[in-house]
């Protein structure tokens, strides 16, 4: 398969780390607890994830199609650009890792250069493909890469952001940035793997399960094996669970296979696909 293998005091000593590096304070926390959360659909592991005030962008610039998998159609790259809704309340960008079917470094040059108030923040290896083609875009970006088994946290207007080092896999695959993501918005978590090896060493390191993560966005490819299934089980466990990075020829033909093994099981079928949890 391609592409694969806090308290309040920490938060605003962050944000105010952030700060200084050109990044915007975090919004006040919204009053009343978490709000509703509202997902749509990109292409592959592609995502706007919105609250009522903040959104988040992962793994969204996907121009070309690669292999199998899909890309963002033009009408949604475009409306991207131009702020339109729901793209008009864009706080960040994320990428989890510089495969083609994640990350095409024109199409998010082409972004930033259009959103100049988007921040990026990803591996190196993601910022540095970027900045190849437009070196005039590093204001904008971050890097942040923890080792093995560690994460590190950043905060950005109204959203927190747990950058997780999950392994890609191993072989050629072994030497991949692959970043998870804990996405705090609204008062509610996504959780977002990437192309992460689907092994329970991969996932221990981080108490995940006592995060309570509301929306697990995590590889349809778990869920073909007794492992990866027990991964999500015991690790990556949420309250809703995503399939994604599914091949547009093969959503039907998964949705209808999982739906006795696993009918909780959320399959989106069409980019610009939008569910509120």
């Amino acid at each position: 398969m391609s592409g694969r293998g806090r308290g309040p005091s920490g938060r605003w000593a962050l944000a105010a780390a952030l700060s200084l590096a050109g990044f915007p304070p975090p919004a006040a926390p919204a009053a009343g607890g978490p709000e509703q959360l509202e997902i749509t659909y990109l292409a592959n592991e592609g995502f706007l994830i919105r609250s009522a005030e903040s959104g988040v962008l992962i793994d969204a610039f996907v121009r070309e199609p690669y292999l199998e998998y899909a890309a963002v159609p033009p009408e949604i790259l475009d409306s991207m650009l131009t702020a339109g809704a729901p793209y008009d309340r864009i706080d960040l960008a994320l990428v989890s890792h510089v495969h083609r079917d994640h990350f095409q470094a024109s199409e998010a040059a082409r972004f930033l250069a259009a959103r100049k108030k988007v921040r990026l923040i990803s591996s190196p290896d993601v910022v540095e493909a970027l900045l190849d083609v437009d070196a005039g875009r590093k204001p904008q970006t971050a890097t942040v890469l923890p080792g093995d088994g560690e994460s590190i946290t950043r905060v950005a207007g109204g959203v927190r952001v747990e950058f997780l080092r999950l392994s890609h896999g191993t072989g050629r695959h072994a030497t991949v940035q692959n970043l998870g993501h804990v996405i705090e918005i609204g008062g509610r978590r996504v959780l977002h793997v990437g192309d992460a090896q689907d092994t329970a060493s991969n996932f221990a390191p981080f108490n995940l399960r006592g995060q309570n993560i509301d929306v697990a966005l995590i590889p349809y490819w778990y869920f073909m094996s007794e492992e990866g299934s027990r991964v999500v089980e015991e690790h990556a466990k949420a309250a809703v669970t995503v399939a994604v990075h599914v091949p547009p020829g093969e959503v039907d033909d998964l949705a209808r296979r999982f739906q006795q093994a696993a009918p909780e099981l959320v399959f989106f079928r069409k980019a610009g696909e939008t569910r509120r949890f």
